[in-house]
Parts: C-alpha cells; structure tokens; sequence
C-alpha cells in the first residue's frame, strides 16, 4: 500500500503528464523537482533523471554513499533516475533506504519508460496519419470504408461532388449506398461480392449509380474484404472512381483524426487519478502501437490497391517510396527504385525534363500538372499525365513531393482515330463513291463561292455540263457492271484534262459538270472539245474482253461578273449550262454547244453551232 506522500507525487506527476504547453525538456525538469516529496525525509533528498544525452537534477543533488538508482529504456535511448540522501538517514538498520522507497523509484522509472513511450507511438501516429492524408489528396478517387449492412465511412469530401450527398448525409443512417445502386446493376454487383467473400480475394466491380440531382453516372469500385477470425466481415475497405468522366480527386481523414484526438484527451485527463490514470496510459498506448501497425498495414494496402504509379521523392529529388504500379511501369524492383534520382534510370534529356518539373514545383509549393510522352517497361512510349504536389513535414518545412501518373495513351490513339473518321467522313460526305468526283452537295457550295469570287474580282466564270451519249443503250448491251466503268473512265478523263482549282463533279446519273473559275469563252470551249476528243478516242475493254466506245455531249455556259451579278443564283448558271448541252443533244451529240444570253436571261442559238463534231 502506498503512503499519502507516495500517492501526492503520483497525482502531482499524472497532472504534469496532463498539462498541454509543456516540451518534453520541461515536464521532465518539472517531475524531478517534485521527486523529493515522495522520499521520507525529502529535506535531505536530491534526485537526477539522465534520459539520452540530456540530464535533469535537483539544484542540491550530489552522488552520495545513500544513492539509489533504477534503469529503464525506450527504443534505442537509454535512461536512469538516481535518488540519494545528502546525509546518513537519522534512523538505520535496515539500509539507507526503506524498501518502500526501493520500490517507488523502480514504480517511477515504469512510469516514465510508459509515458516515454507513449510520446513516441503518438507522434509516430501522427506522422502516418499526416502521410496518408497527402496520398489520399493526389489519387483521383474516393476512398471508403464500407460494412456489410451497406452503411459506408468515406475518408475524403469527393463523395459529395461525385453523388451530391455530403459525408454527413451517409453517416446520419438514413440510406446506405445500396439506395442510389441503379436496380439494374445490383444483382451483378452483390454476385460479384458473394464470389469475392467466398474466394477471400480483392474484386473490381462496375455499376451505375443515380445522384442526389438524379443524374446517373457510372462507378467503378476496387475493394477488399477483411474478416473477422470467427468469419464475418469486419469491414471492406475500396476506392470508388468515377468512370464516367474519368476525374481524379483528393481524400481526407479528419473525422479519423478528430475521434482519435478525442480519446487521447479523454484518457490523458483520467491520468490524474494515480494507478488508475496510470493504467489507462498504458492501455492506451497498447491501443496507440495497434492503432499505428493497422495504419501502416493500410497505408501499404492503399497504395497497391491504386491502379495508377505513385512515388514521393524528398527535397533532394531522391525517391522514398513508391507502389507496384510505378516500379511495373518503369520495369523495375521497388528495391531498385528506392534511394535511386531520376538520372539513375531515365535518359538524359527526359531526366532533364523530370528534374526542371520538380525544381520548379519545389520552388512553388503545391500542385503541379503536366503531360510527357514517357518510355514504358515494354519497349513503348506512352502518353502520360504527371500530378504532382508537395508536402510538409510538422514543423512547416517542405518535405518533399508525392506524384501520381496517369497513362493516357489509349485515349490519344482513340483521339487521332477521331480525326482520321472524320476527315474520312468529310471526304465521303461530298464525294461521289463511284467515280471518286465531287458530288452534287459540293457542287452548289463551290459555285456560291465562285459566283462571289467572279462578282468580287470581276472574272470570268465557265461551267461545261458533259452527258454521255447513248449510255442506257451501253448499260442494255453490256450490263451496268460495264456501265459503271465507262463512268468511271469518263471521270478519269474529265480529272486530267483539268486544272488543279477546276472543280469536276458527278451531277447525277451521267451527267457531269466541270465549274472552272477565271475561264473565258474562248478557254471554256478549248476545254470542252479537248475532253470531246479524248472520250472519243479513248477505248473501255470490260472484263469479258470486249471493247467499248462512247462519245459525250458538252454545254458551255460562260459569265461575266455583270451577269452573274444578274442571274443571282446557283440554278440559273447551271440552267444556261444544261440548255446549251440540250441543243447539243439535239444537234446530233458528239458536240459542244455554248448559248448567247443577253442580262435579261433570255436565250439565243447561234445560226450555226459554235463548235460542229468531228
């Protein structure tokens, strides 16, 4: 049993543990002034505590024959309290010191070693809790801790921006995440649940779910479950990412934080009741040191759990630490990244580039991001994007930074495959599939913009229609497999008698056209017998051996700017176009034919015909 002195220091002690302000320097010089008290002649009493290189003492202690001295240890720091009477003790006979008093510096010294201990593993706790909240807040997903009953914790405040409902909304009981499960997806997700449980392993799982706007987006989940030792589920702990935009965002722990502080404070406070504050302390650092290993061992399991590389790096650019995905990316052991810059493994020019990047990010605290086109563990390159951002250690100084790598090489390639379906779509959209010409879309868009050429710059603008003659009589003799290649040669023939900025369009069934800007008449009808004679003389063989020839009919029309400015529209330029190949056709075809028109639009043949056939 333990004297009223005995018990005096103990509260005095338990309420110097308790008191907030004080250094550790100070509240070990603070206990081993109270240390005489206890002793039963404390008058003559002086005390000294060495605790690694640092030494606390009594202003009148002094090693005498009446020292008493009990060891203890933390880590690898080594300690000791010497207690000693400045003079012989009145009374004798059972030693200098009453074996009461042998026992309280050895209950002292358990003491100390406890709450020594206890700073250690709190402020290691702190520093992975800090740790895992700079992981949490540069990976683009939210993290959850979830329960069989569907109830969910969430460690960060993404939940809201990607369903609308707060942490408090999920938290309060009143729905659990199964409610906003689009119905559709449940039975697929809770099968693949049931064969996770059953084959005690990690699951990937995409489902929909409907947000608090109503709008349903896509989730993909990434969990693992762990058990109780009896079998049940203790809880599963995953990462939801939102699929369907593919965003990355930031995670917190502050309630985690909050209720660990709470009960720090709660047990601290009951430390000044003697043995039973004492016996909390030491619970609670039994429960601190648990606290820390299942921290680390989810800090561990958190960052393998993440598809995407991430690394952190100290001030010296020096990687610390990184997850499996990193070290396959780069095609490396995380053994042989650790301790190792980005010259130990990159090339010079791309660690150049790393090393500028994080210079200019240390030079900036705070978020950084940026794209690279990076070599990959297969021989590849691979389109990536770099979030980067730093940290701070507790005392305010930087610590270094923590990346995160995005591969976005399949979404590049899917870009450029984009582009190339569209410029094929635009291609295909104004061309004719069988003669590869323009077609009659085009044509009306092209002659808008001639016709306000012509009138801006007062041109000429010449349009020549062609009509192949006698081409239903080759469709009936040979069949329209040879049909569709007389067309076909008659494009090719139209294609190489004209000027690069001619424009040759399939008009509809045989008829072509031909729009040539900054062409006069004499020049529109040098074309036009030019491409009469090459159709003439040029020989179709068909796939049977036999041969066949056609002729064209060719219409002229020819515009000042005056009367284009006149006519005013598309029709009427292609109708001058098509009249005079109409005289042509029935003039005898094989033959070129221009109309005079005077600006009121109406026609007049020529007595004889411009150009006869050959």
């Amino acid at each position: 049993m333990k004297t009223v002195k005995e018990l005096n220091l103990l509260h005095k002690i338990a309420a110097l543990f308790c008191r907030s302000g004080l250094n550790l320097p100070d509240q070990l010089q603070s206990m081993i002034l109270l240390f005489p008290s206890g002793w039963q002649y404390p008058e003559i009493t002086a005390a000294r505590l060495v605790y690694g290189q640092a030494e606390y003492r009594t202003p009148n202690f002094d090693t005498t024959p009446w020292t008493q001295t009990a060891e203890f240890k933390v880590g690898d720091t080594e300690g000791r309290i010497d207690v000693a009477y400045l003079e012989e003790r009145p009374s004798s006979g059972d030693g200098p010191f009453l074996p009461k008093e042998r026992r309280l510096i050895d209950y002292l010294a358990k003491i100390l070693r406890i709450y020594l201990e206890y700073r250690e593993t709190r402020h290691a706790l702190k520093r992975a809790e800090r740790n895992l909240r700079i992981l949490t807040s540069s990976i683009p997903a939210t993290v959850f801790k979830g329960f069989a009953d569907w109830s969910v914790e969430f460690y960060d405040n993404k939940i809201e921006e990607m369903t609308g409902y707060s942490q408090i909304e999920f938290h309060s009981g009143k729905f659990k995440w199964c409610d906003i499960v689009s119905a559709a997806d449940f039975p697929d997700a809770r099968r693949v649940f049931i064969e996770a449980l059953r084959s005690n392993k990690a699951y990937v799982r995409d489902y929909r779910i409907r947000d608090k706007s109503g709008q349903v987006k896509w989730i993909q989940e990434r969990s693992c479950i762990t058990l109780e030792e009896n079998g049940r589920i203790k809880y599963i702990l995953g990462i939801f990412f939102d699929i369907t935009d593919r965003k990355l965002a930031a995670a917190e722990l502050d309630k985690y934080r909050e209720r660990l502080e709470e009960l720090v404070e709660k047990r601290t406070y009951e430390l000044i009741t003697a043995n039973q504050e004492l016996r909390h302390v030491i619970a609670r650092r039994e429960e601190a040191q648990q606290a820390l290993r299942e921290q680390y061992i989810f800090l561990q399991a958190f960052m393998e759990a993440i598809p995407n590389p991430l690394f952190f790096k100290d001030t010296n650019f020096i990687y610390k630490e990184c997850n499996s995905a990193f070290a396959a990316f780069l095609g490396l052991r995380k053994e042989e990244i650790k301790g190792k810059s980005v010259y130990d493994m990159a090339s010079h020019d791309l660690a150049n580039l790393y090393h500028e990047k994080d210079v200019e990010l240390m030079a900036n605290p705070g978020l950084q991001v940026y794209e690279a086109r990076v070599p990959h563990a297969d021989g590849t390159r691979h389109d990536v994007i770099f979030n980067k951002a730093t940290f701070f250690h507790a005392d305010g100084t930087l610590g270094g930074l923590v990346g995160a790598i995005v591969d976005i090489t399949e979404r590049k390639q899917m870009e450029k495959e984009l582009q190339n379906a569209m410029t094929r779509l635009n291609v295909m959209a104004v061309t004719d599939e069988l003669t590869s010409l323009y077609n009659r879309r085009f044509l009306f868009d092209r002659l808008k913009e001639e016709i306000g050429r012509t009138i801006r710059y007062k041109h000429f603008l010449s349009i020549i229609m062609i009509d192949i003659d006698h081409f239903k009589e080759v469709n009936d003799t040979y069949g329209h497999h040879v049909g569709d290649l007389v067309l076909q040669h008659v494009a090719d023939i139209l294609k190489a008698a004209c000027r690069s900025h001619d424009t040759v369009v399939r008009y509809g069934g045989e008829e072509m056209i031909i729009l040539a800007p900054e062409t006069d008449r004499s020049g529109a009808l040098a074309l036009a017998q030019r491409i009469r004679e090459s159709v003439e003389k040029h020989r179709v063989i068909s796939d049977q051996g036999e041969e066949v020839r056609v002729t064209v009919s060719l219409g002229v029309g020819v515009f000042s700017c005056d009367q284009l400015a006149e006519i005013g529209c598309c029709d009427g330029v292609i109708k001058q176009a098509d009249d005079a190949l109409y005289l042509a056709k029935n003039a005898g075809r094989n033959r070129v034919e221009i109309l005079a028109r005077d600006y009121s639009g109406a026609a007049e043949r020529p007595s004889e015909p411009i150009i006869e056939c050959v």
